[in-house]
């Protein structure tokens, strides 16, 4: 079930998933081939997977398929969890890149490296499969309360309303906020655009009919004190009515939400009362804006570590920092 709801959602590894399943690939094997195992074809379905999913789509119900096929669904459990292991490591591979972007580095034949994979997948899915009770420690109503999709189709953090309460211990202490000038760290190119908001937006005449509209996500009186907060550490800045973008009548304004921070499966977790990570939803603005990928097409994924081999004589040495209140510490341009 889980293989057939990515393969049918629109995130950006159920597009991946969609794109591996129409590689058609071989069982033979090449062995002068790269050495590199990712990215990395996925098997075709099983025949078993076929039939339990053509009697889901006549109207059976999950418990009729377990007692009408006992014996093709372990094997369509084992062939759909290795397709899933596939695409995750296809994914973390990817990184930030487009999706778009493997189809044409998936092999249609595995490589001997590739094989070996296969078959240690396949060990460690054997293992799995031996016991058929539920995995514990995870509340799933709990995580899917706090997950939702966003408008480009990717899983994100559900907003919640906030409060000033929750929001405060989260946020940098006064006279940290707005202290450095981003602008002056910042290369030429983009210091351009720093400068001047006007290098990034795209003419009025390619401006949407009707400016999207976003909700100011905060909780009952808690508006006036947020305000006063964030004016006090130097996060906001106040405008007059005429100050501010207006398309066709329509004033550009963003809105405002929170996100748990923390572990949500810790002891004690609520969130109604946990630390919120505030969040400015700048989707009106980003509406209107070229993007400026400067250099996030770049990035990896950290989880992307994970697959990095080396001999048990070698070491690996790590070394990163990180930003305290890296948000909210660079300060914009008044254009801005």
């Amino acid at each position: 079930m889980l293989k057939q709801a990515l393969l049918k959602s629109q995130l950006r590894i159920g597009r991946l998933a969609s794109l591996l399943r129409h590689i058609h690939v071989g069982f033979g094997t090449v062995s002068g081939a790269p050495r590199d195992v990712l990215p990395m074809p996925v098997c075709p379905a099983d025949i078993n997977e076929t039939r339990i999913l053509q009697a889901l789509a006549a109207g059976a119900l999950p418990a009729d398929v377990r007692r009408d096929f006992p014996r093709s669904v372990p094997r369509a459990a084992r062939s759909a969890w290795i397709f899933l292991l596939i695409l995750l490591v296809n994914f973390l591979h990817l990184g930030w890149s487009e999706v778009d972007s493997l189809e044409s580095k998936v092999p249609h034949d595995y490589t001997d490296g590739q094989m070996s994979v296969l078959e240690h997948f396949g060990r460690q899915v054997d293992y799995f499969l031996k016991d058929d009770k539920p995995l514990t420690g995870i509340d799933w109503n709990l995580l899917m309360a706090t997950k939702a999709v966003d408008y480009n189709q990717d899983l994100v953090l559900k907003g919640r309303p906030v409060s000033w309460a929750q929001i405060e211990p989260g946020l940098p202490p006064a006279g940290v906020a707005g202290s450095v000038r981003a602008v002056s760290l910042a290369a030429p190119p983009m210091a351009r655009l720093l400068t001047d908001p006007a290098t990034c937006v795209k003419p009025r005449g390619e401006w949407p009919e009707r400016l999207q509209r976003t909700r100011v996500f905060v909780q009952p009186g808690e508006w006036p004190k947020i305000l006063r907060g964030l004016y006090g550490r130097g996060m906001i800045r106040f405008l007059k009515s005429s100050e501010l973008i207006r398309h066709k009548g329509r004033p550009l304004l963003n809105g405002l939400f929170g996100v748990p921070k923390g572990n949500i499966f810790e002891d004690g977790f609520d969130l109604d009362s946990c630390i919120l990570r505030l969040i400015c939803n700048c989707i009106p603005t980003n509406e209107v804006q070229d993007v400026v990928d400067g250099e996030i097409r770049g990035l990896p994924q950290f989880s992307q570590w994970a697959l990095l081999e080396m001999l048990e004589r070698e070491f690996f040495l790590v070394s990163g920092d990180d930003q305290t209140a890296a948000f909210f510490l660079y300060l914009l341009e008044k254009a801005w």
